[in-house]
């Protein structure tokens, strides 16, 4: 299982940037009780229901850099095939924050 990046979530100094994902697994469903307790542990996820293999997401960021993070962290799951970016809501102020932050 990939290593976890460093899950910094919005606060009310830092809103969040919000992107709606749909992850993509393959047809043996062994792999689902891993990738829940995975989303799970991350504590940024807020997931919807299984549609077959598939499993739509909430990611809630601090800032664009983590989001491509998380992203790229649930592209190496066991058992994901792919992850489809579905949208992305960004707050602008929030992202002037989180860039002042992380100077």
């Amino acid at each position: 299982m990939p290593v976890q990046p460093f899950c910094q979530t919005a606060t009310k100094s830092m809103p969040a940037a919000v992107s709606g994902l749909v992850i993509t697994t393959t047809v043996d469903q062994s792999h689902r009780a891993a990738i829940d307790a995975a989303l799970a542990s991350a504590g940024c996820f807020e997931p919807g229901d299984w549609q077959e293999n598939r499993l739509p997401v909430a990611l809630e960021a601090a800032d664009e850099r983590a989001s491509r993070e998380w992203f790229e962290w649930l592209c190496g799951l066991p058992g994901v095939v792919k992850v489809d970016l579905a949208f992305v809501a960004w707050d602008e102020e929030g992202l002037q924050l989180a860039r002042e932050c992380n100077q």
